[in-house]
């Protein structure tokens, strides 16, 4: 989509700032700044009071023509067909209220960043449906067991960002240890840390930190494969968003569930109240339906 880019971050990142050892001698630096991405922080400010942000929230959208067009589209899809087609920002809001349009921004804004059609090979790792599977089955969850649904979506959308910066870096040979991960049921982010003494969560936080994010969006992407480490404030919210990757595995087609993913659910399920993994189970169908609706209304035309 065609954007004016924020002058205000830089588009060029240095490996290091994001947590890569001087060892490794990573000397190019990643291009990683996707138009509009880093207006999302201040969307996620919007949400707290609808009806005083919702013009506040089309005003920031309009500034991006490319941005405010596909929105349009999608608002106008048959997914949200109504009685006549809406025209500008505004009537988006009001049909359709702040909170949805927040997140047909946040898929519009994130989709192009995880198909990455510029990068060799990164359609293999099938980031895009995956996130927005973990998205959707965030938002089920949050809603069922009293969170904040927008945060829990956008979270479960983001949280595997960091994969994208090791593939930017690494390229097939990070393509090679995921595929193999996946083969040995092998636990990706321990892969990662034993070759280059980081991973794709650590990685991931940083880089949210650097378009400033709130530090509950970053702790859920730092920690959401080690729990432990996560600060108590938002140790439940990075419980939701390791079930919700466990939910969209689980509703992914035709793959299989990997088993190996369960290393640590004990403490998740207890965190969120769940007594056994069957008990998350049971929010699987739901999840695929929403997954189903979502990813229906974004290709829609």
């Amino acid at each position: 989509m065609s954007t004016t880019p924020d002058t205000s971050l830089p588009t060029e990142i240095s490996p290091e700032a994001l947590g890569f050892k001087r060892e490794l001698r990573l000397t190019t630096p990643v291009v990683f700044l996707p138009p509009a991405l880093d207006i999302v922080p201040q969307l996620l400010v919007f949400l707290g009071d609808e009806e005083k942000n919702g013009e506040l929230l089309a005003e920031l959208i309009r500034v991006d023509p490319g941005l405010t067009a596909n929105v349009l589209r999608v608002a106008n899809s048959a997914a949200f067909a109504g009685a006549y087609r809406m025209e500008n920002l505004s009537a988006a809001v009001l049909r359709l209220g702040l909170r949805e349009v927040y997140r047909i921004v946040l898929q519009v804004v994130a989709s192009p960043v995880f198909l990455n059609a510029t990068q060799p090979g990164a359609s293999s790792l099938d980031l895009w449906q995956h996130s927005l599977q973990s998205a959707v089955a965030a938002q089920v969850l949050a809603r069922w067991l009293g969170e904040d649904s927008e945060l829990a979506f956008t979270a479960g959308l983001l949280h595997d960002v960091g994969k994208l910066i090791f593939h930017q870096l690494f390229g097939k040979d990070y393509i090679v240890m995921v595929h193999d991960a996946q083969a040995q049921n092998a636990l990706l982010y321990q892969r990662e840390f034993a070759r280059y003494q980081t991973d794709h969560a650590a990685v991931g936080g940083r880089l949210l930190k650097r378009w400033n994010f709130p530090d509950t969006m970053i702790h859920t992407v730092q920690f959401h494969h080690e729990l432990a480490k996560c600060p108590k404030p938002d140790v439940r919210l990075v419980s939701l968003i390791f079930a919700s990757n466990l939910l969209a595995h689980k509703i992914a087609e035709p793959s299989p569930f990997p088993p190996h993913l369960l290393a640590g659910s004990p403490a998740v399920l207890k965190n969120l109240g769940l007594g056994s993994i069957d008990d998350l189970w049971v929010y699987a169908a739901e999840a695929k339906q929403a997954f189903d609706r979502e990813h229906a209304r974004l290709v829609s035309r």
